[in-house]
């Protein structure tokens, strides 16, 4: 059995200033910035499942999120609201902190149970406490102490970002990459104008 790690993120439209911003700040503090340069929420921990599995995968996902998105009017938005930081041994991880969204918050459900259920048994997954947005990493607290109080007060108002698809990645050879774009609002938005203008 091959197996092969994945997750499937939020990706945002790249027309704001806030997506500037932590763009910049990736760049300056996040060390896997040309790996994974594109600001993204992951959905669900990163996971192991078989290769032979993937089209299955694909098409499961993209039938799911399909179906619950059918009919979404208009553009989809999701709100941060201040940042944080998540300390593991010696690294540290700042990170935006999304706002409670209960159309984001049931489609991670929706997409975490998914993906789970082609998770071999006896990999050891363990979910993610929450999701949030990374903006850098630090293994040095006194690195991260000089800069904090400003980037506070930089991400201290709430702030939304467009979505702008949600995918899902797959390592290769050490560095995460698109795999399958599952859904694109633009487009579904664009479609939804052609059918309303022809039916007038």
């Amino acid at each position: 059995m091959m197996l092969g790690k994945y997750f499937v993120a939020l990706t945002f439209k790249n027309d704001s200033t806030l997506y500037r911003k932590i763009d910049g700040l990736k760049k300056s503090f996040d060390p896997k910035y040309t790996s994974r340069s594109f600001p993204h929420m992951s959905m669900l921990a990163p996971f192991l499942m078989n290769t032979r599995d993937e089209e299955n995968l694909k098409e499961t996902l993209k039938e799911e999120i399909g179906t619950y998105f059918y009919g979404f009017d208009g553009a989809m938005k999701l709100g941060f609201n201040g940042i944080d930081i998540y300390s593991h041994k010696r690294k540290h991880i700042l990170y935006l902190n999304p706002a409670e969204d209960a159309t984001v918050d049931h489609c991670i459900d929706l997409t975490r149970s998914i993906c789970e259920s082609f998770i071999p048994r006896g990999t050891g997954y363990k979910q993610n406490k929450k999701q949030f947005l990374p903006l850098g990493e630090f293994h040095h607290s006194n690195t991260l102490s000089k800069v904090l109080p400003d980037l506070k007060e930089q991400f201290s108002s709430l702030s939304q970002l467009r979505v702008d698809s949600i995918v899902l990645l797959k390592k290769n050879q050490g560095k995460w990459q698109v795999f399958d774009e599952l859904i694109n609002f633009e487009d579904n938005f664009d479609k939804r104008l052609q059918i309303e203008t022809l039916s007038l």
